[in-house]
């Protein structure tokens, strides 16, 4: 074979090596990163994203989004309500033409010291972060893998009674987006399927499932609260309707007053943090 009629082999050769390695590449990866590049982060998303403990590739996705903390105008303008007043939306992921957001409510900005020692919203903003988060990372998943994930998935659906309730409020079309979402931020015993591919975005997923469960139980904790001075309240109304003597009487309309006002206090508090669960689209 002469020099020449090798040339056009080895070209031809060479082709195909090209082809195939830009047929391997993960070009939406390749965008994700040209986009976080060039993505300018306020100090307060930085330190969510320290809290969150997400690996380079959750970031990655995470920033080629644009995270934004916004105030409550401007967040309902892009998030909304669903059409719901009594339904709390602490962020959400959209996409307008090529471009893609997430943005998170900026909860507990203006917060007083008792509202934060009854509700940790830096803790909140955190899980909604991840949450958000994994709503790019679902868009993402080529079909092909999603089958693998879905089954695995279903078997947790099946199991609990609570999430799958309100897995089903969500449009059918939105279930196993969000049923993805919700397993990922929220579940601690899953597969090790599951955890594996959880595992490329979060260095710590079980600890993000903690931090909602924490705030979970906080906004139980307050609905207890004020059911017990609650109680007290009658007792004390009881006390000085039936008292005869005089000054055991004022003590209770004191202590009643009192009470009032505890009472009042908290249910400020209850009314700005009760509806913090991590119920958004």
């Amino acid at each position: 074979m002469t020099k020449n009629r090798l040339i056009p082999l080895a070209l031809v050769f060479l082709t195909l090596i090209v082809l195939i390695i830009l047929l391997s590449c993960d070009w939406q990866y390749i965008s994700d990163q040209q986009k976080a590049n060039n993505f300018k982060s306020s100090q307060e998303i930085e330190f969510l994203v320290q809290k969150a403990k997400l690996t380079d590739k959750g970031k990655t996705i995470l920033y080629a989004s644009s995270p934004q903390l916004k105030d409550k105008s401007s967040f309902n303008a892009t998030c909304g309500k669903d059409g719901d007043p009594d339904v709390y939306i602490a962020g959400c992921h959209y996409k307008i033409d090529d471009n893609e957001f997430i943005d998170i409510y900026n909860a507990g900005k203006d917060a007083t010291s008792l509202q934060k020692s009854y509700y940790n919203y830096e803790n909140a903003k955190i899980v909604t972060l991840a949450h958000e988060m994994m709503h790019a990372v679902y868009s993402r998943i080529p079909q092909s893998e999603k089958e693998k994930i879905w089954e695995e998935l279903n078997k947790i659906y099946m199991s609990n009674e609570e999430l799958r309730s309100e897995i089903s409020l969500y449009p059918e079309d939105e279930q196993m987006d969000e049923l993805y979402v919700r397993v990922a931020t929220e579940i601690y015993g899953i597969s090790s399927f599951l955890e594996k591919h959880y595992g490329e975005y979060f260095k710590d997923r079980r600890y993000i499932a903690k931090l909602y469960h924490d705030n979970k139980t906080q906004i139980k904790n307050m609905f207890a609260e004020v059911d017990i001075i609650l109680q007290k309240m009658e007792a004390q109304k009881s006390i000085y309707k039936n008292a005869t003597d005089y000054y055991v009487q004022r003590d209770a309309i004191n202590e009643y007053n009192r009470l009032v006002d505890l009472y009042n206090a908290r249910i400020e508090v209850y009314g700005e943090v009760k509806s913090k669960l991590d119920s958004e689209k």
